[in-house]
């Protein structure tokens, strides 16, 4: 053992290191990391292999985890977003009144079946809200925490979880919600605090895929302004929404009698 170098320290021994050259790629197997290489390069070296280190292996990349799909759910909501992917996370933000609950209730609904996460909402104000909001409350079913909710969607119960207002949740909850929001599509409510800022949840807004600002534009109707998005749209574009499904127009023409065949 030469001299200075501590024995039982656990570290493996450098006797068979091979050290590659950055100038010209010669290897060169020495003890200890040569000073100069034969090009005449000097502090040029770099570990070349690690015989005690184990293989690391690398999964490719699939391209198809990152393709984001037309949700089919709302054409103002595919034009603002570009559509939504499998996994990711959807935060929208906003004044009282704004129709953040309705909207984002109407759109995890038509996505398809949705585990509610709800502590702003009572029970009644709930039912309303899904009886003048459109939304198909066939495929809402409530979760008490946000482990059961995040458990349904891994099983394959649920494509998506609702959870309103973040701020009503204890801290252990809401990191926990920003911890497992990247598996599986996550609706996400928030209030605006006094600087127009989401209220409390600033450093969670970073871990969210996408962050809209909702606004009541006109009676029954919301404007909605993309600030972050990392599916196919672009930060700054607006879409308008009702709040409200609109009714379909009557058909205009002569009025039949009896049954139509």
């Amino acid at each position: 053992m030469p001299r200075g170098v501590p024995t039982n320290t656990g570290l493996t021994s450098v006797r068979d290191c091979a050290w590659q050259c950055l100038a010209c790629s010669r290897v060169t197997r020495a003890r200890i990391i040569p000073a100069v290489c034969a090009c005449g390069c000097a502090r040029s070296f770099f570990p070349a292999e690690t015989p005690s280190a184990s293989r690391v292996e690398l999964a490719p990349v699939d391209a198809k985890l990152f393709h984001v799909k037309r949700s089919k759910v709302e054409s103002g909501l595919d034009r603002l977003l570009g559509g939504l992917p499998a996994d990711g996370s959807l935060l929208v933000y906003g004044p009282p009144g704004s129709g953040k609950s309705r909207l984002t209730l109407r759109w995890a609904s038509l996505l398809g079946p949705c585990a509610l996460l709800s502590r702003e909402m009572a029970p009644v104000e709930l039912a309303t809200c899904l009886a003048t909001n459109g939304a198909n409350s066939a495929n809402l079913f409530h979760a008490a925490t946000v482990g059961d909710a995040a458990e349904a969607m891994r099983q394959g119960r649920v494509r998506s979880v609702w959870v309103d207002s973040l701020q009503r949740l204890e801290p252990p909850e809401l990191a926990e919600v920003f911890r497992r929001c990247t598996r599986g599509f996550w609706w996400l409510v928030s209030q605006i605090n006094k600087k127009g800022e989401v209220s409390g949840t600033n450093d969670g807004a970073h871990d969210v895929s996408a962050v809209v600002r909702l606004e009541p534009s006109s009676p029954g109707m919301a404007r909605a302004t993309v600030e972050k998005t990392r599916f196919g749209g672009a930060s700054g574009l607006v879409e308008e929404f009702a709040l409200a499904p609109q009714a379909p127009q009557k058909a205009k023409g002569r009025k039949h009698s009896g049954l139509s065949g």
